[in-house]
């Protein structure tokens, strides 16, 4: 983003945050982009997942996705917000001593279709499982299994836009055995059936 961008909207703001935010584009070069690193949350999976699956066009295109632009920020900052941001020393990037917790999550996208248990996952990424647990949830605000699920779902979502597949295969594809428990999950998250979302 370039910073008179995010100026825009921390005009008017006081407190601890707005300082620092003041204080990080002050160290921008001018003319350079605005960048700093986040942690991959379940809700910025989303956001990027609905952003590559966009089918609207025309005017609507456009909202859409400048409406995301504006999530994929917000949650950028809630992680810079000293105030809301996740615990996240389960991961020092610094040292890399604690990062089996992004090693778990690559393990866990890898193969979402026959994903291993908690129990398998521990033992790859070298920790017990109630550490893999409190640490997953430390950096990514969910358990790993509750994570699987989402990114499951989100991943059908846009297989089912694409709309060369039907919803069984997609369920399939997936990781579901059976369809009905499929299209129940489904609906739980995104309060319509995936039929719904495939291509007449």
């Amino acid at each position: 983003m370039e910073p008179w961008f995010i100026k825009r909207f921390s005009q008017g703001i006081t407190g601890d945050f707005a300082r620092k935010i003041e204080e990080m584009l002050d160290f921008q070069k001018q003319g350079d982009f605005f960048c700093c690193p986040v942690f991959m949350t379940p809700s910025i999976h989303v956001c990027i997942h609905e952003i590559l699956g966009c089918t609207y066009v025309d005017a609507r295109r456009h909202l859409f996705l400048g409406s995301k632009a504006l999530e994929l920020m917000r949650f950028g900052f809630d992680q810079l917000n000293s105030d809301k941001g996740q615990d996240i020393s389960c991961f020092d990037p610094a040292t890399g001593s604690r990062n089996f917790v992004h090693k778990a999550r690559d393990i866990i996208i890898s193969d979402i279709k026959n994903p291993p248990s908690l129990t398998e996952l521990s033992r790859m990424v070298g920790v017990n499982k109630t550490t893999l647990n409190q640490c997953f949830r430390k950096v990514y605000g969910v358990t790993a299994f509750n994570f699987l699920r989402t990114f499951r779902l989100e991943e059908s979502k846009r297989l089912l836009q694409a709309g060369n597949r039907s919803v069984t295969e997609v369920a399939f594809e997936v990781g579901y055995a059976q369809q009905k428990t499929f299209s129940k999950e489904f609906k739980k998250y995104f309060g319509d059936t995936p039929s719904a979302f495939t291509r007449n």
